[in-house]
């Protein structure tokens, strides 16, 4: 569900292409693919006033911590990172803020993938320290939640509001969702 009191563009849904598995052939012998993104991939324009907008992003990428889901997780970054550029070419200086689930570690080949770029455009910061955890809600021990944004967007946040969040207890956090959100002002 996305709620706002700004208004929003064009939303933009990723949910239904094949990306490829990278460094991965399947049974044929031929480079392999996937086309189960989950719907909860997308991106939306954002306009909180008459002169400025952003771009916001979220995903729940593969889980799994096999070379096969790190593949695939990498085909989706991949794909991102190409309609990223889309929104990067309409507009140097857009704004791109990305969010969710990315089901991988800091510093592992995928978020390093992610971040990665040649210009303050492409290239994404992640604000969270490594000891910020996220998952299981109930007592968390890694982190697999992220809000990434380009270089771009990075000198408006509030420097060091961003952090994972607890609204209530343990158990009752954990009954609500398994994973912490990720707020930043």
């Amino acid at each position: 569900v996305i709620m706002s009191k700004v208004p929003l563009g064009v939303m933009y849904n990723f949910g239904n292409l094949h990306t490829p598995l990278v460094n991965w052939v399947g049974e044929d012998g031929k480079p392999a693919t996937q086309s189960r993104l989950n719907t909860r991939t997308w991106a939306i324009e954002v306009y909180p006033s008459e002169d400025y907008s952003f771009v916001l992003g979220a995903v729940h990428l593969k889980a799994g911590r096999g070379e096969r889901d790190i593949a695939i997780r990498l085909g989706q970054i991949n794909m991102l990172k190409a309609q990223f550029e889309r929104f990067l070419n309409e507009d140097m200086n857009r704004n791109i803020l990305l969010v969710g689930d990315f089901n991988a570690l800091p510093k592992t080949q995928e978020l390093n993938a992610l971040l990665s770029g040649t210009n303050a455009g492409n290239t994404f910061i992640d604000p969270l320290l490594d000891t910020d955890l996220t998952h299981p809600a109930i007592a968390p021990e890694r982190r697999l939640d992220y809000a990434v944004m380009n270089y771009n967007m990075f000198a408006e946040m509030v420097p060091n509001s961003a952090k994972p969040v607890a609204y209530f207890e343990a158990k009752r956090q954990d009954d609500l969702a398994d994973h912490l959100p990720v707020v930043i002002e």
